[in-house]
């Protein structure tokens, strides 16, 4: 009998140690993914600032490689698409309901404002536009 409370003892204390190491194991775990996290953060961070300075630089002329220079162009498309895309939020916010607006189709208030076509990819753009909010084209 007394061998069996020893064997249930050292059970209860094993299982009791693998407990604490099982624990111990996700405190660590835990604490190693929250600096990781903090890591990536902080790289993500230098990275965008370096894209950023490296961007200015060509931009200035002060440095050039052709790889960048086609990011940089790829980037300068981007940055017209997403005013044109800023400019058309605009819009969208500055838009009122009226009473007297069917409630079939189009709103007559959205079909003036796209009353006018981009040139370049035939895209309908608001007639205050700048820019073609599909392909980026510059409007006259």
């Amino acid at each position: 009998m007394r061998r069996l409370f020893e064997d249930l003892a050292d059970r209860a204390k094993s299982g009791l140690e693998r407990a604490q190491f099982e624990t111990d194991k996700a405190l660590r775990i835990s604490k190693a993914k929250k600096e990781a996290e903090t890591l990536e953060a902080e790289f993500k961070a230098k990275l965008q600032e370096m894209g950023r300075q490296t961007l200015e630089l060509l931009e200035k002329g002060e440095i050039s490689n052709a790889s960048l220079a086609s990011l940089s162009e790829g980037i300068a498309v981007l940055r017209v698409r997403l005013d044109a895309k800023e400019s058309e939020l605009a819009l969208i916010k500055a838009e009122t309901f009226e009473e007297s607006q069917s409630t079939e189709g189009t709103p007559p208030a959205a079909a003036a404002e796209q009353s006018k076509f981009c040139p370049a990819c035939g895209s309908p753009v608001p007639t205050n536009g700048v820019f073609c909010p599909k392909c980026g084209n510059k409007l006259s």
